[in-house]
């Protein structure tokens, strides 16, 4: 696999991936960080950015990579899975589909357009075995009354919350539907399902804990390094000065 996957160039050190509206903001933020040492890590603009406020995170190789491998030894993959990339990998779901199958030299089918037959035939034909979407593309699925390809073993589903009705629709159909919960924060999942049905449970190298108010509290060894707001000037906190002693 080389080193240009999908849009994200591996070989450059520091690696700003944005949607492609944004590239505005990418020059921006590159020109703003160029006097601090962010060599192999990539920076990710959030779910919450807007036109105004543009939030994001850095995250190191390293973070990313211990989360692909636990995900990785979670699901039991091997070289033989074929990884199908159904989210944009300017959000870190997608970003993450690209680094576990590196790991692995796994091959990746682009499935990135959201056209439910045409993906669902490119599934069938490439013989996907894993993939991840979100609750409104597997609502799409059930509304067409798809049933699951016979190749694929893992339908991760997460990115906002998957009504349980959906869910045991989607298993009616055989679609291997697996719940996850994914933070940025943690360079992608912190909580998942390993089998069809299960309840989410904490990928092993997390420690997870609520405080005296209910604020969920994250140990990971693969926690943001930073986190960014890219408003009239930049706002730049590491990680380190936001955690507890």
């Amino acid at each position: 696999m080389g080193a240009t996957v999908f849009d994200v160039d591996f070989n450059e050190e520091f690696k700003i991936i944005t949607h492609p509206s944004l590239g505005f903001a990418k020059v921006r933020l590159r020109t703003e960080l160029s006097e601090l040492d962010f060599k192999s890590h990539f920076a990710i603009f959030s779910s919450g950015t807007n036109s105004k406020e543009l939030k994001g995170y850095i995250l190191s190789e390293k973070a990313v990579e211990a989360n692909a491998r636990a995900v990785n030894a979670w699901f039991a993959l091997t070289s033989k899975d074929v990884w199908g990339l159904s989210l944009p990998v300017y959000h870190v779901g997608g970003l993450s589909v690209l680094v576990r199958a590196r790991l692995l030299g796994n091959r990746i089918v682009d499935l990135r357009k959201w056209r439910p037959e045409q993906w669902y035939k490119t599934m069938s034909d490439e013989r996907v075995t894993m993939t991840t979407i979100v609750p409104t593309q597997l609502f799409d699925l059930v509304q067409k009354n798809l049933t699951a390809p016979a190749a694929l073993r893992c339908l991760i589903v997460g990115g906002d919350f998957l009504p349980q009705s959906l869910e045991q629709k989607a298993r009616d159909l055989n679609w291997p539907v697996i719940r996850t919960y994914g933070m940025t924060e943690v360079c992608s999942q912190l909580a998942s399902g390993k089998h069809p049905g299960d309840k989410l449970s904490v990928l092993p190298l997390h420690e997870v804990r609520t405080n005296s108010e209910g604020t969920l509290q994250v140990k990971s060894s693969s926690l943001f390094t930073a986190s960014f707001v890219l408003g009239e000037k930049l706002k730049l906190d590491f990680a380190d000065s936001l955690c507890d002693a």
